[in-house]
Order: structure tokens, then C-alpha cells, then sequence
């Protein structure tokens, strides 16, 4: 008898713990476009990487010329560590093999999420060997280098990084 009553309290209240098939989606999901279908991430992040992403995290946070203060090697110099870790991080999470949210839980949020419109889709769209996404729902994830300057970029789009690729002031 007091197994019937459990399965029956149970029956009523499992779909309290169940999410409403008719909820929004969250924030974050609408805000890199993201899907309930989005494909889970086919590869973890290995160690070397996770040790690149602690690296930058506190790189990032420095600052340098062109975040107002002074010039700082690592941070603002060509090929300095900064640079070389996110070409690093570029080319390693850039691959399609990671969804937008991953991207975004490993790295951090980025300093700008863009698409049509915005001045930075905008010299985005200049460079010359890059073919933009069909897509017109792809959000371009921007992650500061030396600020808007020179930055690195992710392509978001139906909920997956696509690919990722730099922009140059080329000064």
C-alpha cells in the first residue's frame, strides 16, 4: 500500500519539476542564438586549454595602452602573451566544435555581440578573405585584443561557434 502512495505522490508531482514546454527561452540562449536543438559540443576542452583560458582570464583583465593605461608588454606588444594566447584560443575553440554558450562559459561574455548594423559587423565585413554566413541570424562574438583596435571574433550562428578569425587596425 505505501508503494501505490508514493508512485502516486510522484505522478503528481513530477511535472512541477519538469520545465513548461510553453517557457521562454533564457536570456543568454536568445542572446547568442541559441537553440533548444543546438547540437552538445562534440569535444571537451582539454587541460592545455583550460590552462591557456585561465591565463587570458587574468590577462584580460589587465590593463594596457589601449584599455587607458600604461603600455604593458604582455598585454599590448605584437605576439606578446596576450596576442599569442588568443591566436592560440582562436584557432583551438574556433573549429565548430563548440556551441556559442560553451564558448562563452569558458572565455567569459564577450566585450561585444554583434551583427548587421553595428559598427564593428561593419569592419568585420571589409575584411578580404572572409566570407560572411549565410545565416543573417549569426552574431559575431568580440573579444578585445588591444580594444577595438584589433580584436578576435567568433561566429555564432544557430547555436554553434562556426569559425573564428582576427581584425587588424593594420596600422
Amino acid at each position: 500500500m505505501n508503494a501505490k502512495r508514493l508512485v502516486l505522490i510522484l505522478v503528481c508531482l513530477l511535472p512541477a519539476c519538469l520545465p513548461a514546454a510553453d517557457a521562454p527561452p533564457s536570456l543568454e540562449s536568445t542572446s547568442l542564438n541559441e537553440t533548444a536543438a543546438a547540437p552538445t559540443p562534440t569535444i571537451t576542452v582539454d587541460t592545455a586549454t583550460k590552462e591557456l583560458i585561465t591565463e587570458y582570464l587574468a590577462l584580460r583583465n589587465e590593463p594596457g595602452q589601449f584599455r587607458g593605461g600604461e603600455w604593458h608588454d604582455a598585454v599590448d606588444r605584437w605576439m606578446g602573451r596576450k596576442h599569442t594566447i588568443m591566436l592560440e584560443l582562436g584557432t583551438r575553440l574556433g573549429t565548430g566544435d563548440f556551441s556559442c554558450t560553451q564558448l562563452t562559459d569558458l572565455l567569459q561574455q564577450p566585450d561585444h555581440s554583434v551583427q548587421g548594423g553595428d559598427s564593428l559587423h561593419d569592419l568585420i565585413q571589409t575584411l578580404p578573405t572572409y566570407e560572411p554566413p549565410q545565416n543573417e541570424t549569426a552574431r559575431y562574438l568580440v573579444y578585445e585584443w588591444r580594444g577595438t583596435h584589433d580584436f578576435l571574433f567568433f561566429v555564432c550562428e544557430d547555436g554553434r561557434i562556426t569559425t573564428s578569425d582576427w581584425w587588424y587596425a593594420g596600422e
